[in-house]
């Protein structure tokens, strides 16, 4: 789905709720529990901000959890009924 807001509308309150670090790698010195969270992928691209974004979110670990986690509420906005670990395609 493409997020873009120069409106008003739920999904552009949660974007703009969004800075840019909340999209930037983990550090690979972070010591993160080894949680799976589900085979969840959401790819971000554009801008925010004004600052280019590109980045590849997942729930392979705690901190990537907690990175992927920011996102829920406007996931949820724009795919109604989406929770971790279920798929957002047809069957």
């Amino acid at each position: 789905a493409i997020a873009s807001c120069e409106g008003e509308g739920r999904a552009c309150e949660q974007l703009r709720a969004l800075v840019p670090a909340d999209l930037y790698p983990v550090d690979p010195a972070t010591a993160c529990t080894e949680i799976y969270g589900g085979p969840d992928e959401v790819r971000v691209e554009g801008t925010l901000d004004g600052e280019p974004v590109d980045a590849l979110l997942t729930r392979v670990n705690g901190c990537e959890i907690d990175r992927f986690d920011r996102l829920l509420p406007l996931l949820r906005e724009l795919f109604p009924g989406y929770r971790p670990g279920a798929a957002l395609g047809p069957p």
